[in-house]
């Protein structure tokens, strides 16, 4: 459920489109090395999810969910990753 929201909510603030059959949101700044708007897919076009839209659901439930929600309601949430994630 966490990550249907993610996407509703996406694109109800206008930010996620559809792009050839998934669901993508475009960021300032994030291009191609030709300076093409690349997208951060949320949603595949057969339906599917993947990491982009799993961490935002997470960093959802560590900061906006109560704690009687299952939340965490985190005030500073850091993001480690190595290079092979860049």
């Amino acid at each position: 459920p966490f990550l249907n929201g993610v996407v509703e909510d996406l694109e109800k603030q206008g930010m996620a489109v559809e792009s050839e059959g998934a669901t993508a949101v475009f960021l300032d700044g994030y291009t191609n090395r030709d300076g093409t708007p690349l997208p951060m897919l949320i949603r595949k076009s057969d339906g599917g999810f993947n990491y982009a839209t799993t961490d935002l659901a997470a960093i959802r439930h560590r900061v906006e969910m109560a704690s009687e929600d299952g939340g965490e309601r985190a005030n500073r949430v850091l993001y480690v990753t190595d290079a092979g994630q860049s």
